[in-house]
């Protein structure tokens, strides 16, 4: 049976073609000639992609912690990801290092921390609420 196949050695293209002996034949050597292979030219489109003429956004994403009004400090969310307890509530003092709430991300707990002293005055999102990546989480006063 004769099989054929395309080898690329060298960036180059070959089409070869392979026979399966039997056991009962003799072994020979045979000549095998190799004849490159243009390789295909891209394909251009006659009209440009949705992607070409669509705008990208030049939005960075929020870090952990970003600047509010005033004294206002708001911790975002790192990645994305399930409120799986919220551990303050508006009114609660809370110190660098407290822990204000769980998020689980990729079946893992990921304990969001703040990086301030202050008061919770606001918590956006409550047990169980998806959340992405810059979503704003707490704010401390």
């Amino acid at each position: 049976m004769i099989r054929k196949f395309r080898v690329k050695i060298n960036d180059k293209i070959f089409e070869v073609e392979v026979e399966e002996l039997s056991d009962n034949v003799s072994k020979k050597s045979e000549n095998v000639q190799s004849v490159p292979v243009e390789q295909p030219k891209p394909v251009q489109s006659a009209t440009p992609s949705v992607i070409e003429k669509a705008e990208i956004p030049k939005e960075t994403p929020k870090t952990e912690t970003s600047q509010s009004d005033g004294n206002e400090k708001v911790v975002s969310a790192p990645m994305s990801g399930v409120i799986i307890s919220v551990n303050v509530k508006p009114g609660d003092k809370v110190s660098v290092g407290q822990t204000l709430l769980i998020l689980e991300a990729m079946k893992m707990e990921n304990s969001i921390i703040s990086e301030y002293d202050g008061v919770v005055k606001d918590i956006l999102v409550r047990k169980g609420d998806n959340v992405e990546t810059g979503q704003e989480l707490v704010v401390i006063a």
